[in-house]
């Protein structure tokens, strides 16, 4: 099989691998399309050469290992990269992110394990999710981080639909969070971001965007000046620190970007604001499940949101273009069957 991996100089590779035998409980899938991430992006700036990136991708059965049920060649799916213990005290009442054996920093398709930047990916049959046969397949790549989308805008589900909550970064988490805040019920979305081309396509799905480098102005003309809600997800300590200057007091500040270096925060306005500050760190099995729904519904726009298609040959070139600080892509999929 081909894959794209990590090489000696960061460089991403095209190489073939021989495929290996499945073991119990193993699941081998083709994969139809797998999304760059931006923590992708990031990571090959640190991993060991030879890593196989993607844990954001959907396929389809092609092989099953003994001891797996309930699952068929041709069945379309989606892949929850990480596994859980199910038995800790965080697993047993449903905050498997923070399993104390497994979860978001255990063992991560991806990150740890060999990924889905590849013709097929081996995968534990616990983490795969049934696709509609409606789904478009460009739409099972979105799982994951629809997931991580529904998780952060259910941190501030409790607050009432009127009040102004704005999301810092209009790239697709930011996007899919904001779309996730309008399912759920929220009528005043707002949403921060200083790239000109990713504010359009914020605009361009409906929602009130700011490009200002200082947006009190703009966000008072919006009806959204002192929010009582942000949600960060630009993963930057600037934009953490705009979100404390911003806030209302006793407003509520979601962390949903991972920062690649450590950030310095404005401790004082937050104790003097009385800022409440929640993360939002990835996603549990029954916010996968909810991307799905969403999914299936219609509400996420996959269609405007998708800037790029590329073949494994074309990772490079891909990740080249979404690390230019002017990109004007919101979302590239790596689909491994085109030449």
């Amino acid at each position: 099989m081909r894959v794209v991996q990590v090489g000696a100089f960061r460089e991403l590779v095209v190489v073939e691998r021989p495929d290996r035998t499945l073991t119990p409980g193993e699941v081998r899938i083709d994969v139809t399309f797998c999304g760059i991430c931006g923590t992708d992006l990031h990571m090959r700036k640190v991993v060991r050469p030879g890593a196989v990136f993607g844990h954001e991708f959907a396929g389809t059965v092609r092989e099953i290992g003994h001891e797996v049920t309930g699952w068929s060649a041709g069945d379309t799916v989606a892949v929850l990269p990480y596994t859980n213990c199910g038995q800790c005290p965080f697993c047993r009442v449903g905050n498997e992110t923070q399993c104390l054996n497994g979860g978001h920093n255990g063992r991560v398709l991806g990150v740890h394990m060999p990924g889905g930047y590849a013709d097929t990916a081996i995968v534990d049959s616990g983490s795969l999710y049934p696709l509609p046969d409606s789904m478009p397949p460009q739409h099972g790549a979105f799982t994951e981080p629809v997931a991580v989308s529904v998780r952060a805008a259910a941190t501030v589900a409790d607050l009432d639909p009127q009040e102004p909550v704005l999301v810092i970064g209009a790239g697709p988490i930011g996007v899919l969070t904001g779309v996730a805040l309008r399912a759920q019920g929220s009528q005043n979305v707002v949403i921060l971001e200083q790239n000109p081309a990713r504010a359009k396509i914020a605009e361009n799905l409906g929602f009130n965007t700011v490009v200002d480098e200082d947006p009190t102005s703009s966000l008072n003309v919006l009806g959204a000046r002192d929010p009582i809600a942000v949600i960060e997800c630009a993963g930057s300590a600037n934009a953490t620190n705009t979100a404390l200057k911003l806030l209302r007091r006793q407003g509520r500040l979601v962390l949903v970007g991972l920062p690649m270096k450590r950030s310095e925060i404005d401790i004082d306005t937050l104790i003097m604001k009385e800022i409440h500050v929640n993360g939002a760190a990835g996603y549990t099995r029954a916010d996968f499940g909810r991307a799905i729904a969403l999914l299936a519904s219609g509400v996420i726009p996959v269609g405007s949101m998708v800037t790029g298609v590329v073949s494994l040959d074309n990772a490079e070139e891909a990740f080249n273009e979404l690390s230019a600080a002017e990109t004007t892509h919101m979302k590239i999929l790596i689909q491994p069957s085109a030449r």
